[in-house]
């Protein structure tokens, strides 16, 4: 450090009045100026054969020979600035190494198993503090979890002013899709600047979701990153055709480092922003969206929601509950083909519950003592009880499969009701797809009247969704005799 400064790193001990005379952590401009440092070093080779990030640098070539010449180039470099490299903390010539909280490889980035690891093993949070540590260690992948900011909402909803902290089932279900959406991260391929750029973007009414990709030489679409937040309470008011313009100019302006000086496709499912802003008299807010966007050089293509699977998963595809590996993605993922979720194989009701409220349930406890004594009990020639696990079920025979529905008893079925309906990854689905979703997995009696009451009486439901009834005919006049 030079002698002028010496003096502003000055400390008080026992043992006198002491001072640094190289710079040392904790200083507040000192990672600013070691990287200022680093890059003045590397000069030229950065972004050419290394990238350096304060006292980290990696080296990337495409052959063996190359790669002699690049280290080489690197250390002359640091050699001139009399800067020594630590030895136990150089590794050469890797195929795959850690960088910066990341696994690097010739085919793509992911995530650290170590650091995803120390996200699965988090306890419940307790309160607001432990919250927060969670979500800042989740957050740290967020580019690599598609729908984050949905999935995460109901622990961001924690977080903000005036709310008291309870932990609900909301809650723990978005506690625990987290972890397992970090059990299997997707690997993201590396940005060619060469080759043209794809944003896939879609919008729900309570987030925004986005997906970056590049189209290969094979035909193909590679994955670069996802992105998602939520709607702020202004934003949720806004229009559909307005909240779907936002997820564009957002997307556009989270990637600008991509896309700022090269030509690129925007792919919505919303026909209106082909012509939005082509209107002859916009509002406001779509005229200061448009002059936002006339920086970038893009064209607009409509792509039916169908089609437009991913963005379309990140902010509105229902997902089913406590399902492993909820999403995934190979190394080239093609967007021709459907990103979906595998068939539920478990309630987001724990076994061991289920079991405790059936002994507790007086009808269903009398109902297995009569199947412990004959076996089983047949309620006609596809139908019948029988005991699984230690757990009352009914067994329905249809023509081409078995289903194996587990009898709910009453203290769990409002639980229930409300998750596979309310709950964020539950997509709100009609009376019909909900009590679908239902019969393919348990059995109470009633359950279709009980899930078109809680359906009918869904405030959301009531609030959003159109009416699906017949258009009143004309009044016609009536003759009084």
């Amino acid at each position: 450090m030079e002698e002028d400064s010496q003096d502003k790193t000055a400390f008080i001990c026992s043992q006198g009045l002491f001072n640094f005379k190289v710079m040392a952590f904790g200083l507040k401009n000192a990672p600013a100026t070691f990287q200022r440092l680093m890059e003045r070093v590397l000069g030229e080779l950065q972004r050419k054969n290394c990238f350096v990030y304060l006292d980290d640098i990696i080296i990337y070539s495409s052959s063996i020979e190359q790669h002699f010449q690049d280290i080489q180039a690197v250390l002359d470099k640091l050699k001139e600035a009399n800067l020594t490299v630590n030895m136990k903390k150089t590794h050469f010539f890797r195929t795959s190494l850690k960088f910066l909280g990341h696994i690097v490889t010739a085919t793509g980035i992911k995530a650290d198993p170590e650091k995803t690891r120390a996200v699965q093993d988090f306890p419940v949070p307790k309160n607001i503090k432990e919250v927060q540590r969670f979500l800042g260690m989740a957050g740290w992948y967020h580019r690599f979890v598609p729908h984050f900011s949905q999935v995460a909402e109901p622990l961001n909803a924690l977080k903000r002013k005036g709310v008291k902290f309870l932990w609900t089932s909301q809650c723990q279900t978005s506690f625990q899709a987290l972890k397992q959406l970090l059990v299997s991260p997707p690997v993201l391929g590396h940005p060619n600047l060469n080759l043209p750029f794809v944003i896939y973007t879609d919008a729900s009414e309570v987030g925004l979701g986005a997906v970056l990709v590049q189209q290969t030489g094979l035909g193909t679409e590679e994955v670069l990153a996802f992105a998602s937040r939520t709607l702020n309470p202004a934003e949720r008011n806004y229009t559909t055709t307005e909240q779907e313009c936002l997820a564009v100019v957002w997307a556009l302006e989270k990637w600008r480092y991509y896309l700022e000086g090269k030509f690129f496709t925007v792919v919505t499912d919303h026909s209106s922003l082909m012509w939005v802003f082509k209107t002859q008299k916009p509002n406001t807010r779509l005229i200061r969206w448009a002059l936002r966007l006339q920086e970038f050089n893009f064209t607009v293509e409509y792509r039916k929601g169908k089609y437009n699977t991913v963005p379309d998963a990140l902010s509105r595809a229902p997902v089913d509950i406590n399902e492993p590996g909820l999403l995934t993605c190979s190394t080239a993922l093609s967007l021709k083909l459907k990103v979906k979720s595998e068939k539920i194989e478990d309630l987001p009701i724990s076994d061991h519950d289920i079991w405790k409220a059936q002994q507790t349930d007086t009808d269903i406890h009398h109902l297995y003592e009569q199947i412990v004594e004959s076996g089983e009990i047949t309620v006609n020639s596809s139908t019948k009880f029988s005991i699984l696990e230690d757990k009352v079920y009914r067994v329905v025979q249809f023509p081409h499969k078995i289903v194996y529905q587990v009898y709910i008893p009453k203290p769990l079925r409002s639980q229930l009701l409300q998750v596979l309906h309310e709950d964020p990854l539950a997509g709100h689905l009609g009376r019909f797809k909900t009590f679908k979703r239902l019969q393919a997995l348990v059995y109470w009696p009633n359950l279709n009247q009980d899930v078109k009451e809680f359906v009918q009486n869904c405030p959301i439901c009531q609030r959003y969704k159109p009416e699906c009834r017949r258009i009143s005919g004309l009044l016609q006049q009536t003759i009084v005799q």
